[in-house]
């Protein structure tokens, strides 16, 4: 048998555009989450001569100053990465026949196009050492002594499926071109961004809030929680590491009852399970299930069947039952998913120009769907009251638990 049930966490806004930097996001399926690298300054005469395509020079200059003005983690459709928008001031007159331009050295373990890290940021302009999409995103409202930047890089999300993560960095620096080959670098700025998969954690979990007040127990704040007097009985639970997709069944954790023999009346009739759900990538996003569970100590008889002991999550309907004497174990089974689509925004994987000002997706709304009780071991079974029932169970913080009943024969 199993059971299930919704638990729906919402996922605040990660940024406004423009105004608020966000220094992650999570992708629409939940699948992914990309997190900026911090920024900083590179110095001009990092960048040497031999960075440059052939026949092109770099000699450092002074003065001028340079600003990120917008850096936010991003997705959009299946693809994450960030947005970075810059400006350059040269603080006077460049000079005749001089222009600025920039020159953007990207480092990254995902190149495109056969690229070899660390490159020049130039595949529109092969001939030349200068960012290729300068032209297409320049502010015609800028006089010749300023110049914006803008870019926002970023791959697919299966990559993932190949790599642990996805690493980009990139030197940017504001260059005066001259009429020959030679130009001028000034002091520029660092930047990049990490993706990996957000499904990826651990879960531990503790026991509280025995009832009635009368019963004999231990173990309340831990994993491992007992009650009664003589032989007790005891319920543990061992959380689950996961590496798993969105809206693919995996194991949560496993609870393990110890059926014992105990005295009348200093038995435990129920206890609350909060499992924590920690996000290794993603630890903004970790939650609290708590869930308040009925414990049934039977009395003994000649039918070991009936003799049996359980324990349930209230409101499901569904029990766990383990022999008198015995010790058995059941695997709690769960899924992670958004059930959000990402938008169909048309953004090309490089994505460097601005040509689509439509809306940015935003984080998800992440919900934990428990699958299933499965796999019990020898001494244990589970059994399911044949009633429908939907309730709202105990939540904490953010998490809104909304059960559904499903039956399935194993």
């Amino acid at each position: 048998m199993k059971f299930r049930y919704l638990a729906c966490i919402m996922l605040a806004h990660c940024a406004t555009q423009y105004v608020q930097a966000a220094a992650f996001a999570v992708s629409a399926d939940g699948s992914a989450v990309v997190r900026l690298h911090d920024k900083g300054t590179v110095a001009a005469s990092e960048l040497k001569t031999d960075m440059l395509t052939k026949d092109w020079t770099a000699a450092a200059g002074s003065g001028g100053s340079m600003a990120i003005t917008n850096y936010d983690a991003q997705f959009k459709d299946a693809k994450g990465g960030a947005e970075m928008r810059a400006l350059y001031d040269n603080g006077g007159a460049l000079g005749s026949g001089k222009s600025l331009e920039w020159v953007q050295i990207v480092t990254t373990n995902a190149p495109l196009g056969g690229a070899t890290s660390p490159h020049l940021d130039n595949q529109g302009k092969p001939a030349e050492p200068f960012y290729t999409f300068t032209a297409q995103n320049r502010d015609p409202a800028l006089p010749a002594e300023k110049l914006n930047f803008y870019d926002f890089p970023k791959r697919n999300i299966s990559r993932l499926d190949t790599v642990d993560s996805v690493d980009w960095d990139a030197k940017l620096f504001p260059v005066i071109r001259g009429a020959d080959k030679a130009l001028t670098v000034k002091d520029g700025v660092t930047w990049g961004w990490t993706m990996k998969k957000a499904t990826v954690g651990d879960v531990s979990g503790k026991f509280g809030n025995p009832a009635p007040a009368t019963a004999v127990v231990s173990g309340v704040g831990t994993n491992n929680f007992a009650w009664g007097t003589g032989e007790p009985s005891s319920l543990t639970f061992a959380g689950n590491e996961f590496h798993t997709k969105p809206d693919t069944e995996f194991t949560l954790g496993r609870l393990t009852f110890h059926n014992g023999t105990i005295a009348i009346a200093t038995g435990a009739d129920s206890v609350d399970l909060t499992m924590s759900i920690n996000l290794t990538n993603v630890p903004e996003k970790n939650f609290d299930l708590k869930s308040h569970m009925t414990i049934v100590n039977t009395p003994n008889t000649s039918d070991p069947i009936a003799s049996a002991d359980t324990v349930a999550i209230d409101g499901f309907h569904f029990t766990f039952n383990v022999l008198e004497g015995q010790t058995a174990s059941v695997d709690v089974m769960a899924k992670l998913t958004t059930g959000l689509h990402a938008l169909p925004t048309g953004a090309v994987e490089s994505g460097a120009a601005m040509f689509d000002p439509s809306p940015y997706d935003p984080d998800p709304l992440f919900s934990l769907v428990l699958t299933g009780l499965t796999n019990p071991s020898a001494g244990g079974f589970i059994t399911a009251v044949p009633e429908p029932a939907s309730v709202l169970i105990m939540a904490t913080g953010l998490l809104l638990l909304t059960l559904h009943r499903r039956r399935r024969t194993q």
